[in-house]
C-alpha cells in the first residue's frame, strides 16, 4: 500500500497492483485510474496532491522492508536479515 494525500488533504492508501494508470487533472493534482468498478462498470478513479511524474515514481517504487530495532546486532526481525542491519528502523 502506498501512502498519498487526497485534494483534501486526507492520507489514502493506494495499492499499487490496482492501478491501471496514472494522469493529469490540473496542475499538482492527479487522477489515479483503479481496477475497481465503480458506477456503471466503469474504473474508480482517485484524485490525489502530486505531478503525474511525482505520483508515478511513488507507486513504482520497490516496497519497503519493515524492520524494528534490535539490541543485538546479529538479530533482526526483517524479511531479508542481509539487506539491512539491525540498527536501522525502516517505517
Amino acid at each position: 500500500m502506498i501512502g498519498l494525500k487526497d485534494t483534501h488533504n486526507q492520507p489514502i492508501h493506494v495499492n499499487r497492483a490496482q492501478v491501471l494508470h496514472v494522469t493529469t487533472f490540473e496542475e499538482d493534482v492527479s487522477v489515479i485510474a483503479l481496477a475497481v468498478a465503480g458506477t456503471r462498470g466503469k474504473p474508480m478513479t482517485i484524485h490525489v496532491r502530486g505531478s503525474v511524474e511525482l505520483v508515478s515514481s511513488k507507486l513504482s517504487a520497490p516496497p519497503a522492508t519493515l524492520c524494528r530495532h534490535t539490541e543485538d546486532p546479529r538479530q533482526t526481525t526483517a524479511a531479508s536479515p542481509d539487506i539491512y542491519p539491525a540498527k536501522i528502523k525502516h517505517l
